[in-house]
């Protein structure tokens, strides 16, 4: 009895100066965050937290492959359902809600002009990036009508675990096949990777659009303007150390 007292004692002692040192930051609070696929594939809503330096240790473990380095870091702040198995304009959305209650809403970029070629050193709020989301009626797989050819092809979203096959332009293209249940009611494999192979491209790529759900989620895109020349441009938000507050 004595023994489990001082275990006790002892446990309570270690709260305590871990919470004078830590404070609210002690307990993992998590947040509810609407997600852009609006409960078309899943549920709506999921609980994130802040990531910590062991996440980020465990994300950079050497067990995990470079191009897994964000899925594990994420995952670990996301209750309800895991990155793999959402559509990545989910998993991308949830990067910059993860990010801002971690490390704040701004995030510095450096931008040289296309024009003039002056430097500039911006300031990005993320909570005023544009974020479309899915309507609710939404209809999963998707009907869409081939522009060149004007015949039908039901696709269907790809999900994180399968960006495996489109870390390029040229991968997407030899797996897009995979995606797409049917062209003009035909739905032999074999058959319909013949016949993307000889589509126009503004069909393919229109199937495409639906495959990534192009059209929607959060736009990384920041426009900017020139003060030396006056010229517009836009610029991608790189998702890096920088990025996540790592250096």
């Amino acid at each position: 009895m004595e023994n489990s007292e001082n275990s006790s004692a002892q446990s309570s002692k270690k709260q305590e100066l871990l919470f004078s040192i830590l404070g609210e930051r002690l307990e993992q609070k998590y947040v509810t965050v609407r997600l852009p696929s609006n409960g078309v594939f899943y549920e709506k809503e999921v609980e994130i937290r802040p990531y910590t330096f062991e996440d980020e240790r465990q994300a950079l473990d050497l067990k995990v492959k470079t191009s897994d380095f964000m899925n594990v870091l994420f995952d670990r702040c996301i209750e309800g359902i895991s990155v793999k198995d959402m559509v990545p304009i989910d998993r991308n959305y949830l990067i910059f809600k993860i990010k801002q209650i971690t490390s704040g809403l701004e995030v510095a970029l450096d931008v040289v002009c296309n024009e003039c070629e002056q430097k500039h050193n911006l300031n990005v709020d993320l909570s005023r990036l544009e974020t479309v989301d899915l309507p609710e009626d939404f209809e999963i797989p998707i009907r869409v009508m081939l522009p060149e050819i004007q015949k039908e092809a039901v696709v269907v979203p790809m999900k994180v675990s399968d960006e495996k096959m489109a870390f390029s332009f040229d991968q997407l293209g030899k797996n897009i096949w995979k995606f797409v249940q049917s062209i003009h009611g035909v739905d032999d494999p074999s058959i319909i990777r013949e016949v993307i192979d000889k589509l126009p491209i503004k069909d393919v790529h229109e199937m495409m659009k639906y495959i990534t759900l192009s059209d929607f989620g959060i736009s990384p895109q920041v426009n900017i303007l020139c003060d030396s020349c006056g010229s517009e441009s836009s610029k991608e938000i790189p998702i890096d150390a920088n990025f996540l507050g790592m250096v």
